[in-house]
């Protein structure tokens, strides 16, 4: 059996976010002898809060913005918890069943990165859909095995024995605490290592834009083993509102016909 945590950051647009949440319990009926599914919900206001725990999900509270620091408030309590592999959803996101058995020879084998690079985008008024294709794996449906995340994500705090300056970790004065990636080791020189909690950080704290690419980036220096899935029809459809970053209109994917989407994705049969 393969645990997923399933991790989403949720704002607002409460009646695509309970579409949403019944993707996820969908997809936690759909074969429960090969997946044990849980799911953890980042929120910022009280009733988005309020929504997920009517779903029996787990829940963390965080301040909306930086984004980056929103998802890497709630990485630090999935870390806490118990899965194979961490999948990141939006919460206008959808992912088919299908998706999962697709995955499962890869989640079998350990394989540390899993996902897709192709979705359905649907514009949540005029039930127009098109699909598109990214040029690498996007963050709806990507699964992270928790290794990884322990490898490339976390960082140690160091206190600088001297005063010294260097491109990779800046100016620091005697005394100073600096928080360094697991992958970069410390001169005994230079540093001391400090007993603080270990900190989790997938994503820039300071960003609100092109996260997926910039933990792309925080991990390729850990991990070795990585999957594309494809398939004849799309795994995941995005939900665009009018309170996107990145509206419907923005990307310019072929149309695709809306009514070949219910069959995988039923909930959308409520827009």
């Amino acid at each position: 059996m393969i645990k997923i945590l399933i991790y989403i950051a949720a704002w607002q647009r409460r009646e695509i976010t309970k579409l949403c949440y019944d993707g996820v319990e969908r997809l936690q009926a759909y074969n429960p002898d090969k997946y044990d599914i849980d799911c953890l919900v980042v929120y910022s206001d009280d009733l988005d809060g309020l929504l997920a725990k009517t779903y029996d999900f787990h829940t963390v509270h965080a301040p909306n913005l930086p984004l980056g620091r929103k998802f890497n408030i709630g990485l630090e309590s999935a870390m806490g918890m118990e899965f194979d592999y961490l999948m990141q959803l939006g919460s206008d996101d959808l992912l088919s069943n299908n998706a999962l058995d697709l995955y499962y020879p890869e989640l079998e084998k350990g394989t540390e990165l899993i996902g897709i690079k192709d979705l359905a985008f649907v514009d949540s008024t005029t039930k127009q859909a098109k699909y598109f294709e990214y040029t690498k794996i996007i963050g709806g449906g990507r699964c992270i095995k928790k290794s990884v995340i322990e490898d490339c994500a976390t960082k140690i705090a160091y206190r600088a024995k001297c005063s010294f300056s260097s491109p990779v970790f800046g100016a620091h004065g005697k005394g100073a605490i600096v928080y360094l990636p697991v992958r970069l080791p410390a001169t005994d020189r230079l540093f001391e290592r400090i007993d603080e909690p270990e900190k989790f950080e997938l994503w820039a704290d300071d960003i609100n834009s092109g996260l997926d690419y910039n933990s792309e980036r925080t991990m390729k220096y850990k991990r070795r083993t990585e999957a594309v899935i494809s398939h004849t029809e799309p795994l995941l459809v995005d939900i665009k509102s009018e309170t996107n970053i990145h509206g419907y209109e923005k990307f310019k994917g072929k149309e695709y016909p809306f009514k070949a989407l219910l069959g995988s994705f039923p909930q959308l049969r409520r827009l």
